[in-house]
């Protein structure tokens, strides 16, 4: 979060006129600000209830930050779950990649339009893909805004509107089909 927050405030200085001028006690106070999101993570990450959250995380969900040998390995055993062990896996994965590979298209579009929301988008992407397992990334994406700002651009579209509502509630069916064969659908 405070990424596309610092992005932002060093976005709100006019660079073609006198920089000196707009440096003021005002600007910095929002440069403070825009670092307070980092200094809550911190402040919750060390304390007991963080700690114990890393550690559940790490132990049962197999997830940290940018731990990106583990995650590498985890979309190798996913490619070969979904490849060789069930049709189930192949038809689940196949719904992750889709997703991440959709919020990814989506932040990457929105970059000349919008780099705050992109930046904090592609930050939720690459966070999400190098968490350590390739699991339940149709969830996480859905916390990336460049997606659904791409989804009703592109949706103003009739024929691109109505594939996808198609294709939606025809993705929500076959997650309740896998929520029924004791997937983790997510």
């Amino acid at each position: 979060m405070s990424l596309p927050l610092l992005l932002a405030w060093v976005m709100s200085i006019n660079w073609k006129s006198e920089i000196r001028s707009q440096l003021t006690w005002k600007w910095a106070l929002q440069g403070l600000f825009a670092l307070l999101p980092l200094g809550a993570y911190y402040v919750w990450r060390t304390s007991p209830l963080g700690e114990g959250w890393a550690e559940l995380q790490e132990f049962y969900f197999g997830r940290g930050l940018m731990t990106i040998e583990s995650s590498i390995e985890s979309w190798k055993n996913a490619y070969f779950y979904a490849r060789y062990m069930s049709q189930e896996g192949l038809i689940y994965f196949s719904i992750e990649v889709a997703a991440t590979l959709t919020a990814l298209v989506s932040s990457i579009w929105l970059l000349r339009r919008d780099p705050i929301v992109a930046l904090f988008s592609l930050a939720v992407v690459l966070l999400s893909a190098l968490s350590g397992s390739a699991q339940s990334m149709a969830r996480y994406m859905l916390i990336a805004p460049a997606m659904f700002i791409a989804l009703g651009y592109w949706g103003k579209n009739k024929l691109f509107d109505k594939a996808w509502t198609i294709a939606s509630i025809l993705l929500l069916g076959m997650s309740v089909l896998l929520f029924s064969y004791d997937m983790w659908v997510g």
